[in-house]
């Protein structure tokens, strides 16, 4: 299954990027943003190891954008069954979620070997990191909601806007105000780690509530061609 996720991402590329510039803008913004933040005291060293996290994240996000939760109409009319499609789905999901982290790994141990981080820095900020990147990936690509067609999802679809907008920023901002801690650790006072911490620590928990309350919900809907249909407003 997962050669044939790669395949089908390698293929729709050029729609993934058309996708994030459209529908997938706030992305765009959220990775804009997130790449330009400052560090507390400037550096060489400190801004090095701020993008050694926020990289992976920014990643994160501009898949999340190309590649929401959605199966392509050919894949609909390729003789899958539903359990299949749900596959498909969930590899998916964890595939974009595992490349930024690998990517995280592979920056980070670079930083550790030159002696520019820690090794207690480095894991934890794979907490706040992991949590928001799960939390991003539950993106449903819509145009809005049709209320007469919305009864068929079987969950209140603005509920989950709500639930997953929220999670989604709070996870960025703490992800992003951690790694700006880590990198001023020297400098942080005691008031700035148990704010930035307790921050973190609510939203890991907000996460594992969206993904168990979410999660099954996307995957199953979005693996049926009329549920994910009823997502979409005709225009015009």
């Amino acid at each position: 299954m997962i050669k044939l996720v790669l395949t089908e991402y390698r293929q729709t590329m050029k729609e993934g990027f058309k996708n994030l510039f459209t529908t997938g803008r706030v992305f765009v913004i959220i990775y804009i943003l997130v790449m330009i933040v400052p560090v507390y005291e400037p550096g060489l060293e400190k801004l090095m190891l701020y993008y050694c996290d926020i990289i992976p994240l920014a990643l994160a996000v501009m898949f999340t954008g190309m590649y929401p939760n959605r199966l392509s109409k050919t894949l609909f009319l390729c003789p899958m069954s539903k359990e299949q499609r749900m596959n498909y789905l969930k590899t998916g999901f964890w595939l974009r979620a595992a490349v930024p982290i690998v990517v995280y790994f592979i920056l980070n141990t670079i930083a550790l070997l030159a002696g520019k981080s820690s090794l207690i820095g480095t894991i934890g900020m794979l907490l706040p990191l992991t949590s928001a990147i799960l939390a991003q990936n539950l993106w449903i690509q819509t145009k809005g909601e049709d209320p007469k067609r919305g009864q068929k999802l079987a969950f209140s679809y603005k509920r989950y806007q709500s639930c997953y907008l929220f999670v989604t920023i709070l996870g960025i901002l703490s992800a992003v105000l951690f790694s700006i801690l880590r990198a001023n650790i020297d400098h942080a006072n005691r008031n700035e780690l148990i704010y930035i911490i307790s921050l973190v620590l609510i939203q890991i928990l907000l996460m594992l509530y969206e993904m168990k309350t979410y999660y099954r919900k996307v995957m199953s809907i979005m693996s049926d061609y009329e549920k994910t249909e009823a997502l979409e407003i005709k225009e015009g």
